[in-house]
């Protein structure tokens, strides 16, 4: 899905930054509760479009902060050079498969201090090391508007079809 914050600062953009759902089963609106942990999902992409001309230069994720968390924690390699993707916080391949050779990050906002509810938006500051910061409203991911995970699929026989010639087929003809 596509539903969350886009920004841009210099020569990186941040597309469909949200709060992940990991739960399914959440009695009332508040996915996340005071003192837990809450990863993001989102793609980094340097494209160089608000660079300066001439070759641009590589940059980096540096740090992570919201005022609803106490701190933030940032895994993996977070440069990232013109052209190239960086991802966090999809369990399914839906990033590898729209953006072909991104990497993976990790980004996760620890010890919320107030709950995350669906539906409402929090703020959350990216700062780069050469482009600067980009505060953007992150939505919450809605847990029932997710797709069911490959394991959660059923698998339903599909129906036999008959003659596709246009005529229907007798159910009393013999298989």
């Amino acid at each position: 899905m596509t539903n969350g914050a886009e920004g841009r600062v210099g020569g990186i953009a941040i597309r469909d930054a949200q709060f992940g759902a990991d739960d399914r089963s959440v009695a009332g609106d508040a996915l996340y509760r005071p003192g837990q942990d809450v990863s993001l999902q989102l793609t980094i992409v340097h494209d160089a479009a608000g660079a300066v001309p001439g070759v641009p230069e590589p940059d980096r994720l540096i740090e992570v902060q919201s005022p609803i968390a106490r701190s933030a924690r940032v895994a993996g390699d977070t440069r990232v050079a013109a052209g190239e993707v960086l991802v966090a916080g999809y369990d399914r391949a839906v990033a590898s498969v729209t953006v072909p050779g991104a990497r993976a990050i990790e980004i996760s906002l620890l010890g919320l201090t107030e709950p995350l509810r669906a539906a409402m938006t929090y703020p959350v500051e990216f700062t780069f090391a050469r482009a600067g910061s980009l505060v953007l409203e992150l939505p919450v991911e809605n847990p029932q508007l997710l797709p069911p995970r490959a394991e959660e699929s059923a698998v339903y026989p599909l129906p036999e079809v008959g003659d596709l010639s246009g005529t229907p087929a007798d159910p009393r003809a013999p298989r």
